[in-house]
């Protein structure tokens, strides 16, 4: 069974993605504390870790896959136009706000508007009773996620 090349190549540009990601996430937690290994920033260095090592997994095997696929320019335009899509473009501005607006307005201000505006945007209905059911939802989300984090497992949010 013959696999899409647009998945191969989308898998491998998805990995190196995410390899990067690994890899600065390890740097950013090894500043976390100490660099004993009993030390709170220890789940985020194993995490890092596991991240790198499934990537490093994932581009061996795509590679092998790929075997000796000829590189196409309009594979590579198609496999942009197909990964880079309206809902896919808004999804990584919302992530980068996100990631901006946490140190500005804190963790339950900025999730709960990532949150209401990104099911605002994908959902089909958007009137006045579907908009105040997301931001239920929203906020609902919220304080499950502050009461989970903060008082079962003592994580400070941002």
């Amino acid at each position: 069974m013959k696999e899409n090349h647009y998945s191969l190549w989308g898998e491998l540009l998805f990995a190196l993605f995410f390899l990067w990601v690994g890899i600065f996430a390890y740097y950013e937690a090894m500043s976390m504390t100490s660099g004993t290994w009993y030390s709170p920033s220890i789940f985020p260095k194993l995490t890092s870790l596991l991240i790198v090592s499934l990537c490093f997994y994932e581009i061996v095997v795509t590679i092998k896959k790929l075997g000796n696929v000829k590189v196409d320019i309009r594979a590579i335009s198609g496999l942009l136009k197909h990964a880079l899509d309206r809902n896919v473009l808004f999804m990584i501005l919302m992530m980068f706000l996100l990631a901006f607006m946490l140190p500005v307005i804190h963790f339950t201000s900025a999730t709960i508007i990532f949150l209401f505006t990104c099911m605002f945007f994908y959902c089909e209905r958007k009137n006045i009773k579907s908009s105040f059911l997301y931001l239920i939802y929203s906020v609902g989300f919220v304080i499950f996620s502050t009461v989970v984090f903060r008082t079962i497992f003592k994580v400070i949010l941002p």
